[in-house]
């Protein structure tokens, strides 16, 4: 008879699924404790939505019955070929409780470092100014003429974007969404004597403003026109900087203790702008520059008086139908005048 073949026995492989087992537990238990920040660690942890309230909490909006700002533009401006760096400011005070705001504007030649310690302001003979009035129904702005009335226009009750809309003024979470604090903001220059400056690709103004002393947060960024459309829409509404995509955006920006917007400065290369302006003919304006600073704020009401001696702006009447608005007042930038 045949013998029977013994049946190997399969040597055994505990010993290392064990060690398997324990090298996984470990690797989880570091993963834990190394990432219990992350989006997989909050997960494990239980804690996940704490740390999404953490991440949406809005800052407190922080209310005042008044307020002043400095605004500041700078563009190339194109008269007949000739390429004019102006620069418009505008300081505008705001009433909260009547809804009411003032603006005083003024146009001149940008001036201009050229070297070290020489400063020039080419075209001084360029000037405008004028003064305005807005409330929820009207606005009402200055003539050139000494003593002559105001005009008055016809407006939309109310507005976004406006000097009284309480959002004119934004606090940090209007600004700043997830995509901009995910951002890594870049170095600033800081000179002691002069306090914050602004990092441009500009030539440096003389008039440039600084950061007011109550800016306690400070952030800056450089990145492409873009994104700095998608990630500071607020900020890209106000600066009309019409370059291509791809141009660079220097953006800073500086929030007080309470998280409201108190300096805002935003620049493209200068270069950019006057290639611009030369395309877009004459007496066609490009900015390249705009900063945007707080500097009063107040728990009290400050008067601001509506003209009383005006002439209503009614357009020619082939141009509107009958029963419509007069139209809304002319844009904010106006042909600068040459004086002799």
């Amino acid at each position: 008879m045949a013998k029977k073949k013994k049946k190997k026995k399969k040597k055994s492989h505990g010993g290392l699924k064990f060690m398997a087992f324990v090298v996984v537990v470990v690797m989880l238990i570091v993963g834990i404790s190394k990432g219990a920040k992350t989006e997989v660690g909050q997960r494990i942890s239980g804690h996940r939505e704490d740390r999404r309230v953490e991440k949406t909490r809005l800052t407190p909006r922080f209310g005042f019955a008044s307020a002043k700002v400095h605004v500041a533009i700078s563009s190339i401006y194109n008269v007949d070929g000739a390429m004019m760096d102006l620069t418009e400011t505008s300081d505008v005070s705001i009433d909260r409780q009547s809804a009411r705001a003032s603006t005083e504007r003024a146009m001149s030649p940008t001036a201009t470092e050229v070297a070290p310690g020489v400063n020039a302001i080419p075209y001084d003979t360029f000037r405008d100014s004028r003064s305005e009035i807005l409330t929820k129904d009207y606005r009402y702005v200055s003539t050139d003429d000494a003593g002559q009335p105001w005009t008055r226009y016809v407006v939309q009750p109310y507005y976004y974007g406006t000097a009284i809309d309480e959002h004119y003024i934004p606090m940090i979470d209007d600004l700043m969404g997830f995509e901009l604090r995910q951002t890594p903001a870049k170095p600033i220059t800081v000179e002691p004597a002069a306090g914050l400056k602004r990092d441009s690709l500009t030539r440096p103004a003389v008039n440039t403003p600084t950061a007011p002393s109550d800016v306690t947060k400070t952030y800056s960024y450089e990145f492409d026109m873009r994104k700095y459309r998608r990630v500071l829409p607020i900020l890209a509404g106000r600066t009309n900087f019409d370059a291509p995509p791809a141009t660079t955006v220097t953006v800073t920006i500086g929030f007080d203790d309470v998280g409201l917007l108190r300096y805002a400065d935003v620049s493209i290369p200068s270069s950019t702008s006057t290639t611009l302006a030369q395309t877009l003919g004459n007496f066609e304006f490009a900015d390249y520059h705009y900063t945007f600073e707080v500097t009063e704020i107040s728990g009290e009401s400050s008067t601001i008086n509506v003209p009383t001696d005006f002439v209503d702006e009614v357009p020619p009447a082939d141009t509107v139908p009958a029963g419509t608005v007069p139209a809304e007042a002319p844009p904010v930038k106006t042909v600068p005048v040459v004086t002799t």
